[in-house]
């Protein structure tokens, strides 16, 4: 077993993609023996008559065999719902029931010199997300596409 430090990437062990779709209204239908188990339906980014979307749980990731679409839990959530990075992450924190850890925690002095000191305090990092994204939603229409 080892130590997960990231809270996104705790997030992303915690979370199950297949689980997630579902919830997000994606109908899937399980396919494959135990080895190779996976997950397919139609893809919710592009009109098809087949389903081309397939979810692999044991891989934690999606992919189309349609449109090319790909990736893991947060990028499922941004681009279904239409999201940006810092609300995909509070979004799908709400649908597992997640909980990203703030403050500080005691270390041992062994710990202290492996630690790496850009996670050592995650919640500003994440205060300064969330102040960004509000401005870009604020500011939406001054972005030129």
């Amino acid at each position: 077993m080892y130590f997960i430090n990231n809270p996104i990437d705790r997030l992303l062990v915690h979370a199950d993609i297949v689980t997630v779709a579902r919830h997000l209204g994606i109908e899937l239908r399980q396919v494959g023996n135990k080895k190779k188990r996976g997950y397919v339906g139609l893809c919710p980014f592009h009109r098809g008559k087949h389903p081309s979307f397939k979810v692999f749980g044991n891989r934690q990731m999606y992919y189309c065999f349609g449109c090319g679409a790909s990736g893991n839990a947060i990028t499922l959530v941004r681009e279904k719902e239409f999201l940006n990075f810092a609300d995909a992450v509070v979004r799908l924190t709400e649908i597992t029931d997640f909980r990203i850890p703030s403050g500080k925690t005691k270390v041992t002095k062994a710990r202290r010199r492996v630690r790496r000191p850009s996670t050592k305090n995650v919640k500003p990092i994440i205060r300064k997300v969330e102040v960004e994204a509000q401005h870009v939603r604020e500011h939406d229409d001054d972005i030129p596409f």
